[in-house]
């Protein structure tokens, strides 16, 4: 049987890649240490749980397709404490980002319209614009530059017709960038020139380890009535499994989209929603906390950084991410060496290759992208032995 094009030619995302590697090299009694996706390792709040058990027996009819009203006024209240104002109405429950990233782009692109990425970009971004049968465009952002958001100009050479959205991430995921309000400013007057929608995806938005607060795109008010913010439960609070995510608008248009897309599927877990809807009631200083643990690894993995030859690492502001530039002719065979030909006492280290994050081949070749979401011990170990394996690497540039 042959399967649809569409899928056949969809990529395999960059952080899954080399699961089967992995787990052959973990059959052969290698420990694999893993530091490919981000996946927090850390306890969600007993508020979660809590209300999860308090869950009545009895019928489980479908929720609202556009979300438990608790849950929106929830994540209404959040924003509130972050200055952002959106009613309940204005928020819509999706199957998390990814579902929230989907239908924004479904509300505001038709096939062969066009897409703004800010490269290097989550991999998962082309893959659901392949689906779609949108095109994108993309504004490259360099390690040797702090991935800084580049002038207008850059934005201009990448403009045509037919491009409806900017999509982002800030904190950015790969490079760990928390973008600086002059830098936003410049995507900003770009999308009203242009009359586009931004597509701000601010899930990893408690991550910041650096003084200045983060910046979010609500803060510019002539941007509102163009702007989707999106969001999501899992990195926040842990809960990756629960796949509950939000996109939120001030557009009555796109209200009208969003609501229909939601009846489509209709609707995301009752019970997870229930259940992440008591995490609004989680202490704000539970994301202070977060924040140390973060920041405390981060610093492990920059000391560790220090004492490799020959790379080049991003200092992620943000997110648990950095990008690694590797003294290697390609990463991704770096990657696959990892797991099939290296180990330092019995123990080896699974990475994500940092091309998936980049529209073109030219970029990212000799780059990893390093997801600091395990313990210290394990950080330190993990990156002891990339090291390790960066000394007996046969193929160096």
């Amino acid at each position: 049987m042959k399967v649809s094009q569409r899928v056949s030619a969809l990529p395999v995302s960059p952080t899954r890649r080399y699961l089967g590697l992995a787990k052959e090299a973990e059959g052969k009694g290698k420990h694999v240490l893993r530091l490919s996706i981000g996946q927090p390792d850390l306890q969600p709040p007993r508020e979660y749980f809590e209300a999860l058990a308090q869950i009545p027996e009895g019928r489980i009819p479908y929720p609202n397709a556009s979300g438990l009203e608790e849950l929106r006024v929830a994540q209404q209240r959040y924003y509130a404490r972050h200055g952002i104002d959106f009613a309940p109405n204005e928020i819509f429950v999706t199957d998390g980002a990814m579902g929230a990233i989907e239908f924004s782009i479904l509300a505001t692109c038709d096939p062969g319209d066009v897409i703004l990425l800010i490269e290097p970009f989550y991999s998962n971004y082309a893959m659901i614009t392949h689906l779609t049968g949108v095109d994108f465009r993309t504004v490259t952002t360099k390690a040797e530059e702090d991935f800084v958001i580049p002038s207008e100009e850059a934005f201009e050479a990448q403009y045509c017709d037919g491009m409806k959205a900017i999509l982002l991430s800030s904190p950015c995921n790969p490079t760990g960038r928390m973008y600086r309000r002059d830098e936003l400013e410049t995507i900003v007057r770009f999308a009203k020139k242009h009359d586009l929608i931004i597509l701000a995806d601010e899930v990893y938005r408690e991550f910041y380890f650096v003084e200045r607060p983060f910046v979010s795109f609500y803060e510019f008010s002539e941007i509102r009535p163009q702007l989707v913010l999106l969001d999501s439960a899992s990195k926040k609070y842990a809960v990756c499994g629960a796949r509950i995510g939000t996109a939120s608008t001030h557009n009555k248009a796109l209200q009208q989209s969003f609501a229909k897309l939601c009846q489509m599927r209709l609707g995301v877990s009752a019970s997870e929603q229930q259940a992440v809807a008591a995490l609004g009631n989680v202490d704000p200083r539970y994301h202070e906390g977060v924040r140390e643990i973060y920041r405390t690894r981060r610093q492990v993995m920059l000391d560790a950084f220090s004492k490799m030859d020959g790379i080049r690492y991003s200092q992620p502001e943000g997110a648990f991410y950095s990008l690694v530039k590797l003294p290697v002719k390609n990463a991704e065979a770096f990657v696959q060496w990892m797991l099939t030909d290296f180990d330092c006492e019995g123990e080896t280290v699974l990475l994500t290759p940092a091309g998936g994050f980049y529209s073109s081949s030219e970029h990212g070749q000799d780059e990893i992208r390093i997801s600091y979401c395990v313990d210290e011990e394990e950080l330190k170990r993990a990156l002891h032995i990339v090291n390790e394996g960066l000394k007996a690497y046969p193929d160096k540039k």
